[in-house]
């Protein structure tokens, strides 16, 4: 049995942020999921909600904002949200992460920041699973790194989701 944490802990900390993400590793978990957005000036950022009301002291969509107007964003317990590359040392493979792309036009991005970590770190590419609801973005990635895992998230049934 894996123990993944959703968002981190979730259930624990205020999702997908240091603390959350913290806690899950001192809980021992085998993954970490994280949900991840493009914002305007181009960095991914990690955020569950197109929105940032929910958890945040601040409205709007969190893709119309720069990582400058993100960075001053708090979270309901004062922390700032993280980049996928700040989420990933924290997290300093430590533990297998499954990174949810969150929308379109990610794939490149996301690519150029596991091909980092994987040829200057500690991280080993087996440690990524990159899921998704967009399965044709997953298969941009795939084209663009074949040797990825990926994980393909659907609403219904199956064969819906492998058409």
């Amino acid at each position: 049995m894996l123990k993944i944490g959703h968002r981190g802990v979730a259930g624990h900390e205020v999702e997908n942020t240091a603390k959350s993400l913290q806690k899950a590793l001192d809980l021992k978990v085998d993954m970490i999921e994280l949900d991840v957005h493009k914002c305007a000036s181009g960095e991914l950022v990690v955020f569950h909600d197109k929105r940032v009301s929910r958890i945040t002291d601040s409205s709007g969509s969190i893709r119309k904002k720069t990582l400058a107007e993100i960075k001053k964003l708090r979270t309901s317990d004062n922390q700032e949200i993280l980049t996928l590359a700040e989420a990933l040392e924290i997290i300093d493979g430590r533990c297998n992460v499954n990174i949810e792309i969150k929308h379109r036009g990610v794939a490149s991005a996301l690519v150029d920041v596991v091909r980092q970590l994987t040829e200057k770190q500690k991280w080993q590419l087996d440690q990524f699973l990159i899921s998704s609801f967009y399965h044709r973005e997953l298969g941009r990635l795939k084209k663009i790194h074949p040797e990825i895992k990926i994980g393909l998230l659907y609403y219904r049934n199956l064969r819906s989701a492998v058409k």
